[in-house]
């Protein structure tokens, strides 16, 4: 699994940034909560992480109704730190596919290249 600080998480934060798809492969299948002290429970239908966002089951039901081109809803397992307990839901990566250009640089002035 790629860490977030690791050669291949950092490409997948910088694909993800730019808002290139990428495989499902690409992304880890489990995530593991960092401290041993607290035990989580139910997540939010929506959060980030150094994954990038997370979704609820329930939301992704909804997207799923919609025309996702691109962008893609990968299974996560969310597991207490002793990476074996589950976090109570059921979890997937939303990954943005998707770009737009909404500048039209030959119609524009001032622009700074960033």
């Amino acid at each position: 699994m790629a860490g977030p600080g690791s050669d291949r998480g950092i490409a997948l934060a910088e694909r993800r940034n730019r808002g290139e798809p990428v495989p499902q492969e690409a992304y880890p299948s489990e995530a593991y909560y960092m401290y041993p002290n607290s035990k989580k429970g139910r997540q939010p239908d929506v959060f980030a992480a150094s994954l990038g966002y997370v979704v609820s089951d329930a939301v992704a039901t909804i997207l799923r109704t919609a025309d996702l081109g691109r962008t893609g809803l990968f299974p996560l397992a969310l597991r207490q730190h002793d990476r074996i307990t589950p976090v109570d839901g059921t979890y997937f990566i939303l990954h943005i596919g998707e770009t737009k250009t909404a500048v039209l640089p030959e119609q524009s002035s001032g622009l700074v290249k960033p």
